[in-house]
């Protein structure tokens, strides 16, 4: 006689329950000892750096990845410093202006986040508007700083990081603070654009306009007063050089423009 056997379905579905508790209980515990296995040994990061005759080179070789953001707070503040650094020597960047504004500043705003205490270094750095060697050994300065309270506080080791240094905002950062420095040229019209306004074919109003249109003074203000003199205030380091180079020559090419236009005056009639 065969007998049939009924599954308990109940009992099925239990154990299936347990099982999956199980599995799950031991995903977890794998996830745990991978992340310990990930986990840096402080002490042993914290002895190589302090006995190096390049620290934040071996900081950077032991906490930095080749690609992406750090896996721990020390390590993304040592990436910072060290693209300061390389914008520096490679490009002349500085973190305050122009240019640098772009490349550096997001750093500069990351540091200061994380080490408040530092952010009236740097701010000494733009409001003296320290640029080339100065600058580098200023910021180097700093970054020996960071290394210092790198090997002093485990802890910049052993905390994760979240965050990439390029996500902070370096442009609001440096204009919320007042950091980005403003400049002012002084120049003087020529003779030959001088000697229209005389003979009434423009104004030196519309050679302020003339000037305000074709320089990119971005939120400067442009005064030309009656006696010829160029005033231009608010203007970044980039235009103030340009100006400083092609005034003269942008004035005789205007004046050419006066001339096609009117006609040469100031000349003795035959």
């Amino acid at each position: 006689m065969i007998r049939k056997v009924v599954k308990p379905a109940k009992r099925i579905h239990a154990a299936s329950a347990d099982i999956e508790e199980f599995r799950a209980r031991h995903k977890r515990a794998q996830e745990r000892r991978k992340n310990k296995n990930k986990q840096p040994n402080a002490d042993a990061i914290i002895k190589q750096i302090s006995e190096s005759d390049k620290p934040l080179d071996t900081a950077f070789d032991l906490l930095v990845p080749k690609e992406g953001k750090a896996d721990t707070l020390a390590g993304e503040l040592v990436r910072a410093i060290n693209h300061l650094l390389y914008r520096a020597l490679n490009d002349g960047d500085v973190f305050y202006e122009g240019y640098g504004i772009e490349t550096c500043g997001d750093c500069v705003a990351f540091i200061c986040d994380k080490l408040p205490d530092l952010e009236g270094d740097f701010e000494d750095i733009a409001m003296r508007t320290l640029d080339g060697n100065n600058y580098v050994k200023v910021i180097r300065v700093i970054a020996n700083e960071i290394i210092d309270r790198i090997c002093e506080d485990s802890e910049l080791i052993s905390t994760a990081n979240t965050e990439d240094m390029y996500d902070s905002d370096g442009q609001s950062f440096m204009e919320e603070r007042e950091w980005i420095p403003e400049y002012e040229f002084s120049g003087q019209t020529s003779y030959e654009v001088d000697q229209h306004v005389e003979a009434g074919n423009i104004s030196y109003k519309d050679i302020q306009n003339e000037i305000a249109n074709n320089w990119d003074i971005g939120n400067g203000d442009v005064y030309v007063d009656r006696s010829g003199n160029v005033s231009i205030t608010g203007l970044d380091s980039e235009t103030f050089d340009q100006l400083e180079r092609y005034f003269d020559s942008y004035m005789n090419s205007y004046a050419d423009e006066l001339d096609a236009e009117f006609g040469p005056v100031g000349e003795d009639e035959d």
